[in-house]
């Protein structure tokens, strides 16, 4: 049985995807939590990173090491760049990029997900009244403003490029998608650069309150609507991981 290794940085993003397969098994992997479950023809594991760069790239070398996957798949929530994106929306990524000292890298190309595939996200998507569009994904390192992208439907996250690098050092097909939970209509309220081993840091978040006690009415704003796309997420990577079609991912 072919295996899926999937990974996902916060527990409220993993959540929506657990309660719709079936018998999902808790355990762990290493020091990750993990769930054990089958979907269609495959074997899949779902390990909880955290979020970053290197919580992404232990999670990646964990999942590789210990189960040996045939396809790796990460999703969570993102942040839309530019126009083209609307809270709920989902992007499959064709690329992607890092942000970093105020640059952004490269694109480098991502294993396409297979058109039969897609069309099935697609059809998941728009049961949702959502749309699933191909794009770029930008990792960054912390929450931090970054200008928008002209060149076509584009996100911003934490992990990818991460788990994009160590996977394709391993061989491995790799696909990301992720779900727009806000955007530059409707942005994340204040800005973080946690680094390498970034995380939420509580006080911070009451000093940004205390600045400006408006940011309480964003992040409940924030809050639905990050609801939203994890749903919506949900749906659209229970489709792809129950085709058949996910393990020619990459193969010309």
């Amino acid at each position: 049985m072919v295996t899926i290794g999937i990974i996902v940085a916060l527990q409220m993003e993993a959540r929506p995807l657990l309660r719709l397969v079936n018998r999902p098994r808790e355990g762990n992997l290493g020091n990750l939590r993990a769930w054990f479950f089958e979907n269609g023809p495959f074997q899949c594991v779902l390990v909880r990173s955290g979020m970053g760069l290197e919580a992404a790239r232990k999670a990646t070398r964990a999942i590789i090491e210990t189960v040996s996957p045939q396809v790796i798949v990460s999703f969570g929530i993102a942040g839309a760049l530019g126009e083209g994106l609307a809270i709920g929306d989902i992007l499959a990524g064709e690329h992607c990029r890092i942000w970093d000292n105020g640059r952004l890298g490269p694109a480098h190309a991502l294993p396409p997900l297979p058109e039969a595939a897609y069309r099935t996200a697609a059809s998941a998507a728009e049961a949702r009244n959502a749309r699933c569009l191909r794009g770029t994904v930008i990792t960054v390192r912390g929450i931090q403003s970054i200008p928008a992208i002209p060149d076509g439907a584009a996100v911003v996250e934490m992990e990818t490029a991460a788990i994009a690098q160590v996977a394709a050092e391993r061989g491995i097909p790799f696909v990301s998608i992720r779900a727009v939970s806000d955007s530059p209509e409707e942005s994340i309220p204040f800005t973080m650069d946690g680094g390498e081993e970034f995380a939420i840091k509580p006080f911070v978040l009451l000093g940004a309150i205390l600045h400006d006690p408006r940011i309480i009415r964003a992040l409940l704003r924030l809050n639905r609507n990050s609801n939203l796309a994890a749903r919506n997420l949900a749906e659209v990577v229970k489709a792809v991981i129950s085709h058949s079609e996910l393990q020619s991912t990459g193969r010309p």
